[in-house]
Protein backbone atom coordinates (compact mmCIF):
# COMPACT_ATOMS: atom_id res chain seq x y z
CA UNK A 1 0.00 0.00 0.00
CA UNK A 2 1.10 3.62 -0.50
CA UNK A 3 1.20 5.89 2.74
CA UNK A 4 -2.00 7.49 1.56
CA UNK A 5 -3.41 4.45 1.59
CA UNK A 6 -2.35 3.20 4.97
CA UNK A 7 -3.44 6.30 6.21
CA UNK A 8 -7.53 6.10 5.52
CA UNK A 9 -7.08 2.35 7.18
CA UNK A 10 -8.89 2.05 11.00
CA UNK A 11 -6.41 0.48 13.06
CA UNK A 12 -6.41 -2.90 14.98
CA UNK A 13 -4.24 -2.49 17.73
CA UNK A 14 -2.52 -5.40 19.38
CA UNK A 15 -1.23 -5.70 22.65
CA UNK A 16 1.33 -8.39 23.67
CA UNK A 17 1.66 -8.39 27.56
CA UNK A 18 4.65 -9.84 28.99
CA UNK A 19 4.98 -12.01 31.70
CA UNK A 20 3.59 -9.33 34.58
CA UNK A 21 0.77 -8.97 32.36
CA UNK A 22 1.56 -5.34 31.25
CA UNK A 23 2.50 -4.14 28.32
CA UNK A 24 3.35 -0.61 26.53
CA UNK A 25 3.92 0.90 23.29
CA UNK A 26 3.67 4.35 21.03
CA UNK A 27 1.85 5.33 17.78
CA UNK A 28 3.40 8.63 15.99
CA UNK A 29 0.99 10.07 13.20
CA UNK A 30 1.60 13.48 11.70
CA UNK A 31 0.70 14.43 7.89
CA UNK A 32 3.44 12.45 6.03
CA UNK A 33 4.38 14.93 3.62
CA UNK A 34 5.25 18.02 5.63
CA UNK A 35 9.19 18.51 7.30
CA UNK A 36 7.91 20.79 10.00
CA UNK A 37 5.36 19.46 11.34
CA UNK A 38 5.35 21.42 14.46
CA UNK A 39 2.17 20.77 16.75
CA UNK A 40 0.64 19.09 13.86
CA UNK A 41 1.68 15.70 15.22
CA UNK A 42 -0.03 13.66 17.54
CA UNK A 43 2.36 10.69 19.87
CA UNK A 44 0.14 8.55 21.68
CA UNK A 45 1.09 6.19 24.11
CA UNK A 46 -0.78 3.24 25.09
CA UNK A 47 -0.50 1.04 28.25
CA UNK A 48 -1.93 -1.81 29.32
CA UNK A 49 -1.87 -2.98 33.30
CA UNK A 50 -3.66 -6.74 32.97
CA UNK A 51 -7.81 -5.21 32.81
CA UNK A 52 -7.22 -1.81 31.25
CA UNK A 53 -5.87 -0.02 28.21
CA UNK A 54 -5.04 3.70 28.21
CA UNK A 55 -4.19 5.75 25.65
CA UNK A 56 -2.65 8.79 26.40
CA UNK A 57 -0.26 11.47 25.31
CA UNK A 58 -0.74 15.10 22.69
CA UNK A 59 -3.44 14.74 20.12
CA UNK A 60 -2.42 17.35 17.35
CA UNK A 61 -2.79 15.47 14.32
CA UNK A 62 -6.91 15.80 13.00
CA UNK A 63 -7.29 12.44 11.36
CA UNK A 64 -10.67 10.62 10.36
CA UNK A 65 -9.51 7.17 11.32
CA UNK A 66 -10.07 5.55 14.50
CA UNK A 67 -8.98 1.93 16.69
CA UNK A 68 -11.33 -0.39 15.26
CA UNK A 69 -10.35 -3.43 17.53
CA UNK A 70 -8.04 -4.21 20.56
CA UNK A 71 -6.79 -7.67 20.80
CA UNK A 72 -5.34 -8.92 23.35
CA UNK A 73 -2.75 -11.48 23.14
CA UNK A 74 -1.57 -14.40 25.48
CA UNK A 75 -3.96 -16.73 27.90
CA UNK A 76 -7.39 -15.71 27.90
CA UNK A 77 -7.28 -13.43 24.99
CA UNK A 78 -9.56 -11.04 24.18
CA UNK A 79 -10.94 -8.58 21.56
CA UNK A 80 -12.96 -5.74 22.40
CA UNK A 81 -14.21 -3.72 19.23
CA UNK A 82 -15.53 -0.39 19.19
CA UNK A 83 -14.40 3.08 17.81
CA UNK A 84 -11.69 4.53 19.69
CA UNK A 85 -10.55 8.32 18.66
CA UNK A 86 -7.18 8.56 17.98
CA UNK A 87 -8.19 12.68 18.69
CA UNK A 88 -7.98 11.90 21.93
CA UNK A 89 -7.47 9.86 25.73
CA UNK A 90 -9.43 7.43 26.41
CA UNK A 91 -9.37 4.26 28.74
CA UNK A 92 -10.97 0.49 27.61
CA UNK A 93 -11.95 -1.74 30.71
CA UNK A 94 -11.40 -5.68 29.73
Amino acid sequence: MTTSEVRSQNFTLVVAPGMCDTARGELYLDDGISLDVGNVKSEIVFSWDGGRLEATGTFGYNTDVFIESVKILGPGSRTNTGSWSLGSAFSIQF
